[in-house]
């Protein structure tokens, strides 16, 4: 590998920047490109090799569209190596997605509820049903998620029953039923760890501010935590979704409640500035060494 291109819409963010940074002075020669802005040629023949070319994929997905993984097919068939791979990104792109597949897998999600049609009353008592253990009973808090949003963005806490179905009912009169619906789980352990080919590079212990519900990203306060000091079933838990995912970069957030672990995310485009600064590891310059590696054998 001597070339290194960063696939992304942000060249602009901590990450990206990182990612370059690293790269150059792993004597890459280095690029930024933006696939929505590329064009996609499938013509006759091969007009390119790209044999020596290593590709970091870090779009998300928001657009609800895969352009950019159309892209990338096409780069590989060039002889790019990506990572993680579009076929990865294909299976477990949106949270509808993944929450199928790691319930498939028998990893432990949030209760996880999704539906296209209408919203009825007798609905909402269905989903108090199955969230039972987990509500309260006199006043129900709701987390109600976009498919594809990001860093916490999409990600709303709703209080009682009369806030949760107009907002259902709204939801279905306008077409916009691309959501989950969890139940609100509060007062446990939240961790994020950071995963590159099967090794857990860094970990932080997050919990949410009296402003702000979620702990994503900066939203929230975070304490580095080393990898010893992490509970063993977290650790278990993130060798497990590597094991079943077949992705090589991730990050997850796991959440331990009274004993009991849930998935909160998995995330195939994390950012590690956070990561970075609590940590002081060199997070971008060990993902790309994987992904040489990777791409090199």
């Amino acid at each position: 590998m001597n070339e290194f291109i960063l696939f992304t819409e942000h060249p602009d963010l901590h990450s990206s920047l990182r990612f370059i940074e690293e790269a150059n002075n792993l004597g890459l020669k280095t690029s930024i490109i933006n696939p929505y802005e590329q064009i996609l040629e499938t013509l006759p023949g091969k007009s390119l090799n790209m044999e020596k070319t290593l590709i970091l994929h870090r779009v998300t997905g928001i657009r609800h569209q895969n352009y950019d993984l159309n892209l990338c097919f096409n780069l590989l068939s060039c002889g790019a190596k990506i990572f993680n791979s579009p076929t990865t990104f294909l299976k477990l792109r949106d949270k509808e997605q993944q929450a199928v597949f790691f319930h498939g897998h028998d990893i432990n999600i949030i209760p996880t509820i999704s539906f296209r049609k209408r919203p009825y009353r007798n609905d909402l008592e269905y989903i108090n049903e199955k969230f039972s253990k987990y509500l309260k009973a006199d006043e129900p808090s709701y987390i109600l998620k976009t498919l594809r949003g990001n860093q916490g963005i999409g990600v709303n806490l709703i209080h009682g029953k009369k806030s949760m179905i107009g907002i259902l009912e709204t939801l279905w009169a306008i077409r916009d039923q691309e959501f989950l619906i969890q139940p609100y789980l509060e007062g446990g352990a939240e961790y994020r760890l950071l995963i590159s080919a099967g090794k857990i590079l860094g970990g932080i212990h997050r919990y949410p501010t009296e402003h702000d519900f979620r702990a994503n990203s900066d939203r929230g306060n975070a304490d580095p935590i080393t990898i010893s000091d992490l509970p063993p079933n977290v650790v278990e838990m993130a060798k497990k979704v590597h094991e079943v995912s077949g992705a090589l970069y991730f990050a997850l957030d796991i959440m331990e409640v009274n004993g009991e672990l849930f998935l909160i995310e998995f995330n195939l485009v994390p950012g590690h500035k956070q990561m970075e600064r609590l940590t002081g590891k060199n997070i971008a310059k060990e993902i790309l060494k994987d992904a040489l590696k990777e791409g090199e054998s």
